[in-house]
């Protein structure tokens, strides 16, 4: 598992390691690169098929149309408000990367990169 500090370094990583990481949880407020942005960018560069992406977040914006648009437009697997407990990180973890459809609960806060 890596951790990065900030939505740049977890780019970083991202691309670097694009072969091994199979996860990516992402905090959608992370400074200097906003998770979203982070999102962004990696439907952009068509992220590779084996990456499954769990955003996260502690605002109340985690429902309605922004949850809709992460969801649906930038490929995120599941949605997660913090804090959660981590027996529900544990079974939303294991949701996702067996391919049942999205996710939410609650969780802490940074980019959380898991590979093999």
């Amino acid at each position: 598992m890596l951790h990065a500090k900030d939505g740049e370094e977890a780019a970083y990583y991202l691309e670097l390691l694009k072969s091994e990481i199979k996860l990516a949880i992402i905090d959608i407020n992370l400074p200097v690169l906003s998770g979203l942005d982070l999102i962004w960018r990696l439907v952009k560069r068509k992220k590779p098929e084996p990456l499954k992406i769990i955003a996260t977040t502690s605002t109340a914006v985690i429902h309605g149309p922004l949850l809709e648009k992460v969801v649906n437009e930038f490929g995120v697997s599941a949605m997660v408000r913090k804090p959660m407990a981590p027996q529900m990180w544990r079974k939303t973890i294991q949701a996702v990367l067996s391919g049942q459809p999205g996710a939410s609960g609650r969780a802490r806060s940074h980019a959380a990169l898991a590979g093999p």
